[in-house]
């Protein structure tokens, strides 16, 4: 009878488990950005013509392309001020110049964003199409996936 009853409680268990996992259905589920556009998953620039979508898509390559050393080096940087703070005793000076030189890069990749945001809505005026700079993502707003965008690596 205890074995019975083992069986039939994992099963319960197992069950218990199992349902609301699958309920999700089929892919990668429907967590944060996973749906950009207007048409559904994938659909990452929304109701765009073909033309459209491949001056996006070139835009985004060239955004990328323009600021991925910019996005590496606030990396470094990033985490040579991680450095310096956890030392026993964090040199203050120095800090402030890693940290002069992290505000500096974060400017010039903001104005890299903006000048792209600029270029999108020329492409595509009176609608939001997403592309690489057109947003921040889930890792925040400057670290390597600064915005949401495909990447071609």
């Amino acid at each position: 009878m205890t074995k019975l009853t083992s069986t039939i409680g994992i099963l319960l268990l197992v069950f218990a488990v199992a349902v609301p996992v699958m309920a999700w259905g089929p892919g990668w589920g429907r967590g944060h950005m996973m749906g950009y556009g207007n048409n559904g998953p994938g659909d990452y620039y929304g109701n765009v013509t073909q033309e459209q979508r491949e001056k996006l898509e070139s835009l985004d390559r060239a955004f990328y392309d323009e600021t991925r050393d910019i996005q590496e080096k606030l990396w470094t940087k990033q985490g040579d001020l991680e450095a310096i703070l956890n030392t026993t005793e964090p040199d203050l000076e120095k800090a402030k110049a890693v940290q002069s030189d992290i505000s500096r890069l974060r400017a010039s990749l903001d104005e890299k964003r903006l000048a792209y945001q600029v270029e999108v809505r020329k492409i595509t005026p009176n609608q939001r199409a997403y592309g690489y700079g057109g947003r921040y993502n889930h890792m925040g707003p400057y670290g390597m996936g600064y915005t949401a965008g495909h990447c071609w690596n």
